[in-house]
């Protein structure tokens, strides 16, 4: 039943049908060379095996997974124990039977969490188990484990596991409904895995990243990815994942109302799953399929269809599919006048729903469910009753005693969902809004506030013309030789020092950082918003940061340490500024402004600011600037430049 949510949360690379053909005898045999030399290496090589073999075949799993435990007992090797229990705890939950797993799961994780040098181990069993709390539908400790998860990556920079948990979080949150958090989960896991090279991981990456623009209803963006995976899927042979972006973009298709290219993706679909043989998929597109045939008034060729995927739901016991497709039989029952049998898959719905409600429910929530139920057998009893006698009397009688037999029951399913809606809201608001916050930040660290809000709002941010902005470009002198003397360490916390303070001194002013660049330093002003100041505010920020130099050369030569001398140089023109690219978002700028002010800085001197006319006819009622003349530069022919000296004296004037 899990193996569809292995497939897309977990990427592992494995079919069901390899597994059943090729994993029994192999695991066979690796545990007979067990036997043989029960050591640790032996126990190790029989764990990924086992691992990939639980799908379908839970007690022989169980079998290698207590004899991994009992081997690893007898030779000390309390790794391979951890290992066990997690194969032990797979076993169940895949097959159906979660609490048990979880608890093997924990008794994995205890003992690999107090291994010397094993955080892999542990980080591994702590993703099973999110995956595990998630299935039940317990989100709150579905993140609580993802988060140790990436803690113990990022503490062996395991950048595989990393990748797998960022994935799974942003996955949580698709599941919580909470796109705009995903995305930015999804995207660290789609860098990792592009690092990588990772092409199997990189097509989930593509595929859950296109499903959280959908959510979002960027549905162009989505459609995007989500094809852009089904490319790599047929690369890489993930036909269950392939046959999964199938079935997002007919879903997609379907809430948009565009039926013929929903049918399209959904037969793909049909047939994918067919040659696949999986009912959890095969269930999901044959009822999309009657649920498209629907819409168009065919209610008697959806009957069938849907009971072929109740009875494919039925042969796993899936029960919320089971659920889902109960209720489109009963209102395709409904609307063709077969009342007995509409009534019949109202109720075991209503039944399916209460078992999965009651699992996750404390005992007075359980006898508050039965009451419910018992009060609606009764209820509908009495309608039966009801409705025979006025099916005697009057046909249009009946059909307004069956219709308020439907509005009762979906009042008590909607009663239902509702009170368990407000339960899982209330556990998981903190942590929401804990990461939300984390995410907002993270986002403003890298962009501005209106592009940010912009590509939250939109997936994506149009790049502008602004006619007016000034550019400040910084350079050390002599920054080659003066790193040669220092150790790395010290370099770069001498250079962020002093990117500290620039960041400071440019914020003070709204001047917008756009980036770094070994030495170089860059930022604007008046954008991304306009700003008639632009000019004057860049070189009062200009100054004080020759200022703090100055003070920082002072103190280095009391020292007698090496020191940074900085060159500046100001432009004030029309750029272009915006958002490139699919990952790593930056903002940046473009245009001629840009490189003459690059040049301003290469044409300036340690300790000056050097600005172009531009510039100076833009701040000369404020600056004693003193010119330099016409200087040749190169690609720009001959530009006049001006140094600025000191600020004018208001008072005196």
């Amino acid at each position: 039943m899990r193996n569809l949510i292995l497939l897309l949360l977990a990427g592992l690379p494995f079919t069901l049908a390899s597994q059943q053909l090729e994993g029994i005898q192999y695991v066979d045999s690796l545990y007979r060379e067990l036997l043989a030399n029960p050591d640790s290496i032996h126990v190790y090589d029989l764990n990924g095996p086992v691992f990939s073999l639980a799908q379908g075949n839970k007690d022989t799993t169980i079998f290698y997974a207590k004899e991994m435990i009992r081997i690893s007992e007898q030779i000390d090797y309390r790794k391979g124990e951890a290992l066990g229990y997690n194969n032990l705890g797979l076993a169940y939950e895949i097959n159906g039977d979660i609490d048990t797993g979880l608890i093997y799961y924990h008794k994995g994780a205890e003992i690999a969490i107090g291994l010397t040098g094993s955080p892999k181990t542990a980080a591994n069993i702590y993703n099973n188990i999110s995956i595990a709390y998630s299935y039940k539908g317990e989100m709150e400790k579905s993140i609580e484990y993802l988060l140790k998860t990436i803690s113990l990556a990022e503490s062996i920079q395991d950048t595989s596991q990393m990748a797998t948990a960022y994935n799974n979080l942003g996955l949580r949150y698709l599941q919580m409904n909470s796109p705009n958090i995903a995305i930015g989960y999804l995207n660290r896991a789609l860098n990792l895995n592009e690092a990588a090279g990772n092409r199997r991981k990189l097509a989930l990456n593509y595929m859950n990243y296109g499903n959280s623009f959908v959510m979002l209803e960027s549905y162009d963006t989505g459609t995007y990815y989500i094809q852009k995976s089904i490319r790599l899927f047929n690369e890489t042979g993930q036909d269950y994942d392939r046959l999964i972006a199938y079935q997002l973009l007919a879903n997609m298709f379907y809430v948009r109302d565009m039926y013929d290219s929903s049918g399209y993706y959904n037969q793909l679909a049909i047939d994918l799953g067919g040659q696949l043989d999986d009912p959890v998929s095969r269930s999901d597109s044959e009822r999309l399929q009657a649920m498209l045939l629907m819409k168009s008034g065919n209610y008697d060729d959806a009957i069938p269809i849907l009971e072929k995927a109740t009875a494919f739901s039925e042969s796993i016991d899936y029960q919320a599919q089971m659920a889902e497709n109960y209720k489109y039989l009963g209102m395709a029952y409904a609307a063709v006048g077969d009342n007995e049998r509409a009534q019949k898959y109202f109720f075991l719905r209503i039944e399916y729903m209460d078992s999965v409600i009651s699992k996750k429910s404390d005992e007075a929530q359980m006898k508050l469910a039965e009451y419910q139920e018992e009060k609606n057998r009764q209820a509908l009893d009495a309608l039966e009753k009801d409705a025979e006698i006025q099916r005697l009397r009057a046909d249009r009688s009946e059909t307004i005693n069956w219709a308020a037999a439907i509005l009762g029951v979906l009042l008590v399913v909607l009663l239902i969902g509702l009170y368990n809606r407000y339960r899982f809201i209330n556990s998981t608001n903190k942590i929401i809004e804990k990461e939300r916050d984390r995410s907002e930040k993270l986002l403003l660290n890298i962009l501005p506030q209106q592009i940010a809000e912009e590509l939250k709002e939109n997936g994506k941010a149009e790049a502008r013309l602004y006619n007016e902005v000034t550019i400040l470009f910084t350079d050390f002198k002599n920054f080659t030789q003066f790193a040669a003397g220092l150790t790395p360490s010290e370099l770069v916390s001498e250079i962020d020092r002093c990117y500290r303070a620039f960041d400071e001194i440019i914020g003070k002013y709204q001047i917008e950082k756009i980036k770094t660049i070994g030495d170089a330093y860059m930022a604007a002003s008046g954008l991304p918003e306009a700003n008639t100041g632009h000019a004057l505010d860049m070189v009062k920020a200009s100054v004080e940061i020759q200022e703090y130099m100055q003070k920082n050369i002072a103190l280095k030569k009391e020292k007698n340490e090496p020191y940074f001398e900085i060159r500046i140089g100001l432009h004030s023109g029309p750029v272009v500024a915006g958002i490139v690219g699919i990952k790593k978002f930056a903002y940046d700028i473009w245009g001629d402004t840009v490189n003459i002010a690059s040049r301003m800085e290469s044409n300036s001197l340690p300790g000056k600011i050097n600005i172009s006319e531009s510039t100076y006819n833009l701040v000369k009622d404020h600056y004693v600037c003193s010119p330099r003349g016409l200087i040749d530069v190169k690609g720009k022919g001959e530009l006049m430049m001006y140094f600025v000296e000191e600020e004018v004296d208001v008072v005196s004037a």
